[in-house]
């Protein structure tokens, strides 16, 4: 990821969710060509859907966290609560950050399993 906001591709990532597990996720967002943090003062808002395909069902909208935006991180979460009724498969998801523009800063898929040892 490098320069400004809005001038970031989106980066891939894919992971794991656990059924009845809290899903939370961090990211440090870094600038690709000096792997300084990004500053993301300027960024408003930030919202996450997990769906069954792009433009799909919503299965989840974490709440994002940008307590942390001046030095790169960004959380989202969700309570187990719900977490418990979704069904094993595979989900896509993307982080979208608002500042003057709209950027979708990181999307994949999830992995929506259950835990091997419950």
């Amino acid at each position: 990821m490098a320069g400004e906001l809005h001038d970031l591709a989106p980066a891939r990532w894919d992971h794991d969710l656990i059924i009845g597990d809290t899903y939370r996720v961090s990211l440090l967002l870094e600038d690709e060509d000096t792997g300084a943090a990004l500053n993301l003062s300027a960024v408003t808002a930030g919202t996450v859907k997990l769906r069954t395909e792009p433009g799909g069902v919503v299965l989840l909208t974490p709440t994002v966290d940008l307590s942390a935006k001046a030095t790169g991180q960004v959380v989202w979460t969700s309570p187990h609560t719900t977490t418990d009724d979704l069904q094993p498969g595979t989900a896509v998801y993307a982080l979208q950050l608002v500042s003057d523009t709209y950027t979708t800063v990181v999307e994949g898929r999830v992995t929506i399993r259950r835990a091997a040892v419950v």
